[in-house]
């Protein structure tokens, strides 16, 4: 019986080298695991970081194409609006109105577009009558009540024209100024 000492000794410390062994692997095997399961979830991370940043650019890019475009237009509405109050002042200026309609051209709406025609109709009337009248003179008529003289009709035509010029103008700033809240 001597024997089963060393034995039982001996079995004891095989089965602990075995199980350290034996948790030694099984504890190398679930550190792998962890490591691959913390690459693929940084791998994962990594491309939601990436599709994320090229979303981010692609907003700020559009956003600052729109935030041009709407400047552009805005601009754009600005100098038509100087150059419809100008030319309505008396300066007329012909490469004004050139430049004034291709803005409307690019930029306006079907809206703005149609008011400026009509603002222009408009004023292209109002040039007219005032060229009549001062074509009639100011020579002076035989009676006051003289309404049908030549003179007289161009005025009242120019007078007529001149407040439907102002009322075109007036609908032309605000389908612009419509147009820009909306933008």
């Amino acid at each position: 019986m001597d024997w089963i000492t060393p034995v039982g000794s001996g079995v004891v410390a095989v089965a602990g080298l075995i199980f350290g062994w034996a948790t030694t692997v099984r504890s190398q095997r679930q550190t792998a695991e962890l490591a691959r399961e913390n690459n693929r979830h940084a791998q994962a991370l990594a491309e939601l970081a990436g599709e994320h940043g090229r979303r981010l650019e692609e907003l700020r890019h559009t956003q600052s194409g729109s935030d041009r475009r709407d400047r552009r237009l805005e601009d754009s509405y600005v100098e038509i609006a100087t150059t419809v109050v100008r030319v309505s002042a008396g300066g007329d200026s012909d490469d004004d109105l050139v430049r004034a309609r291709v803005l409307v051209g690019l930029f306006a709406e079907p809206p703005v577009r149609e008011a400026f025609e009509a603002w222009l109709d408009r004023h292209e009337k109002l040039r007219y009558a005032l060229t009549k009248q001062s074509e009639a003179g100011d020579e002076p008529t035989e009676s006051t009540r003289d309404l049908h003289s030549p003179r007289d009709m161009w005025r009242r035509q120019a007078t007529d024209a001149r407040l439907k010029e102002v009322d075109a103008r007036e609908r032309l700033m605000t389908a612009m100024a419509s147009h820009l809240s909306r933008a």
